[in-house]
């Protein structure tokens, strides 16, 4: 709940913050930096430090109880650094026309979904992708321990493809100041799907882990872009609600964004357990460092790779119909400000 709340203020705030198409990228920019660091440095200090000290490993119960409020407790430090940031900048002459907010009622929801075929497009691109990554997330333990058979190389490897992820998204984010947010995703969707094809055709060998390693840093620096980018195309969808109907209602924008990208990537707990069962390992415990099978491993690389590419062919095909491209948001932001002139 506490995770809803804070991702759906934090789309919110996209359009307050700025409404310059350059510097609305940097938001992703620092955004897959922080990222590419946490997911860096969670499985080195769980599956490196803390399983060791524990009877059952990564089985143990209590290991992630304290995970959970180590984690608890940096997600505070950051909520505080979250609120400090946005502080000077959640004033009145920062809402749309320089205005208070519109009163909203829960039938603006609906019309500003039915209305408005950018944030359509974007929550069906953004929500596929997500579904997807979170069933790579759910199953890349297993991907480790049981296919390369060394749980403690995901916390090398994450730890060691740290800054060329970074670069990676970097280098794309960078270019999407250049020719906008919608080529910037398509460049990351097509790539991730690519390379996720290719991850599954060479499969994890515990022999030669290199290849597959490889792809995958590069993967999810092509991740960090598409999906790094959807944050402020929120707010590029909230201008042009407000460019097409004159109301600044960015937290429903926000919101519509967050419920339905939640509800479908809340399906991928389902699925893996899904798959789990089908290959018969529904009430089995999953021994780390163990070979569990054929089926299994198979089942794990459909996870880890065939969902993802389906999830970024999704996101091309809800690309070629968002029509934000940067020529358009020059336009609306030009009738915006002109209009803003008017009633100052």
């Amino acid at each position: 709940m506490g995770y809803t709340f804070q991702t759906a203020v934090t789309k919110a705030a996209q359009p307050i913050l700025t409404n310059d198409p350059k510097q609305r990228p940097v938001f992703s920019m620092f955004d897959a930096t922080y990222n590419a660091i946490l997911m860096a440095v969670s499985p080195l200090i769980i599956n490196t430090f803390m399983a060791p000290h524990y009877g059952e490993s990564i089985n143990d119960p209590m290991l992630w109880r304290h995970a959970s409020l180590i984690f608890a407790a940096a997600s505070l430090a950051f909520t505080a650094l979250a609120v400090t940031g946005i502080w000077e900048k959640d004033r009145t002459e920062f809402f749309g026309y320089g205005k208070n907010g519109e009163r909203v009622r829960l039938s603006d929801c609906w019309r500003v979904l039915k209305g408005n075929q950018p944030l359509q497009m974007l929550i069906i691109g953004a929500s596929t992708d997500k579904l997807a990554m979170m069933m790579r997330l759910g199953v890349t333990t297993y991907l480790f321990s049981n296919l390369f058979l060394n749980l403690s190389l995901q916390g090398i490897y994450s730890t060691a493809t740290v800054i060329p992820t970074i670069l990676v998204a970097m280098a794309g984010m960078a270019w999407s100041r250049k020719v906008g947010l919608k080529k910037a995703t398509v460049l990351g969707a097509a790539g991730g799907c690519v390379l996720s094809l290719a991850m599954f055709i060479v499969g994890a060998d515990p022999k030669n882990p290199i290849p597959f390693l490889v792809m995958l840093c590069v993967y999810s620096g092509c991740f960090q872009i598409s999906g790094g980018l959807a944050i402020p195309m929120v707010a590029d969808c909230a201008d042009y609600e407000l460019y097409r109907t004159g109301k600044f209602v960015p937290g429903i924008m926000g919101t519509l964004f967050s419920f339905v990208d939640k509800l479908i990537s809340s399906l991928s707990t389902m699925l893996v357990g899904f798959a789990m069962a089908a290959v018969g390992m529904s009430n089995t415990q999953i021994i780390p460092n163990t070979f569990m099978g054929d089926s299994f491993n198979r089942m794990i690389l459909v996870c880890f790779c065939l969902v993802p590419c389906l999830g970024h062919l999704a996101t091309l095909i809800a690309m070629k119909f968002y029509p934000l491209t940067t020529e358009r948001m020059a336009q609306i932001q030009e009738a915006i400000a002109e209009k803003k002139k008017n009633l100052a």
